[in-house]
């Protein structure tokens, strides 16, 4: 008979490293929804962040102008909170990609050749078929 295999939160949970990793994840996440709540809706959504050490709140913005923002309106909406502990801090913004070039890079005729010659000489048909589909990328110049 088949063992049936066992639920991933039973190795989560049995990982000390990992249930304190979890716990200090959900309590984050607990947190920046009690900050999220009482914010105003449009700087909610500039509030990525939120941690608590010791007695110290760090709220983290998206961009400078927020992070000021956040400075004036955290010691109104959480009283509780000498102004003191807290700490606003910004988070660049996550560096993208430049978009795929529709065109791919043309081929050299000459290199194109050397590919379709390799691939009429190689035995293996996968191979010799990868090779045609790379010298297929040469493109002649239109004149």
């Amino acid at each position: 008979m088949a063992q049936r295999p066992s639920a991933l939160s039973t190795y989560l949970f049995s990982h000390e490293t990992l249930r304190l990793r979890l716990a200090d994840i959900r309590a984050q996440s607990r947190l920046m929804e009690d900050i999220a709540s009482r914010l105003p809706p449009d700087l909610r959504v500039h509030c990525v962040g939120a941690r608590r050490e010791a007695d110290v709140l760090t709220v983290f913005a998206d961009s400078g102008a927020w992070a000021t923002r956040l400075r004036y309106e955290l010691p109104r909406i959480m009283p509780e909170l000498p102004p003191r502990n807290f700490r606003v801090r910004v988070v660049p913004p996550e560096i993208s990609r430049p978009a795929p070039s529709p065109n791919p890079p043309e081929l050299p005729g000459s290199a194109a050749r050397a590919l379709q010659e390799t691939a009429e000489g190689v035995e293996d048909t996968e191979l010799a078929g990868v090779l045609r589909r790379l010298a297929a990328h040469h493109r002649p110049r239109e004149t």
